[in-house]
């Protein structure tokens, strides 16, 4: 398993590449990709910030769970803090496994799990000016 709290950009291919290859049938990923819009709003950008520590210890404790849970070979995950543009990933998870059915209920639920209770907070910045926090 791998996960991190990144600052500088990485590619979803450089963690689809610490994935263990022990010669499981199914990997399943999820790409947090940052929109141009908000509630009708275009966007500049969005904001990432954290409690890097907990933040962190809520991303290995979730992935151990979750490896567990649904008996997976392995489970890389980065999110991202700073400034990000448009396009740009700020969330990913890739999981392998045994079977499809396992590891995209474990994608899903790393995912869900991580945006309830990981301390990362992100702010939207408009275009037309203002800022929010959520």
């Amino acid at each position: 398993m791998w996960v991190k709290i990144e600052e500088s950009p990485v590619t979803r291919e450089s963690y689809l590449a610490r994935l263990e290859d022990r010669g499981q049938g199914a990997v399943v990923s999820f790409s947090g990709v940052v929109r141009d819009n908000e509630k009708g709003k275009r966007l500049r950008g969005l904001q990432y910030d954290c409690y890097r520590e907990m933040a962190e210890k809520v991303l290995s404790e979730t992935g151990e769970a979750v490896i567990r849970k649904f008996n997976l070979v392995d489970l890389v995950a980065f999110h991202r803090v700073g400034f990000l543009g448009p396009g740009e990933t700020s969330f990913f998870v890739a999981v392998s496994s045994e079977h499809r059915k396992e590891a995209f209920g474990a994608c899903s639920e790393f995912v869900d799990l991580v945006k309830t209770k990981a301390p990362i907070w992100k702010k939207d910045i408009f275009l037309e000016g203002g800022e929010s926090w959520h």
